[in-house]
């Protein structure tokens, strides 16, 4: 899939990083950490509501988002191949 726009989601989060049209909030907690509330799909088609640092958000031609998370290896590959 070819992707308009790649964003590494940071561990520290930057004011900018909220302008992306998917990020919704930020929520904390001591169990889970930093995560935040996001808009997008995940590579199974699924609907992906949060986002962790490490994860990519991808922007679509379309102008939809999805989310691959940290822990899909497979997704991930293809993601740096292409």
């Amino acid at each position: 899939m070819n992707y308009t726009q790649i964003i590494k989601v940071p561990k520290r989060v930057k004011t900018s990083f909220f302008y992306l049209d998917c990020v919704l909030s930020a929520c904390k907690s001591a169990q889970d950490g930093i995560s935040y509330i996001i808009d997008a799909v995940s590579p199974l088609g699924t609907v992906a509501l949060m986002a962790y640092p490490g994860d990519y958000l991808c922007k679509r031609g379309d102008g939809s988002w999805g989310r691959i998370s940290s822990w899909d290896t497979l997704a991930l590959e293809e993601l740096h191949i292409k």
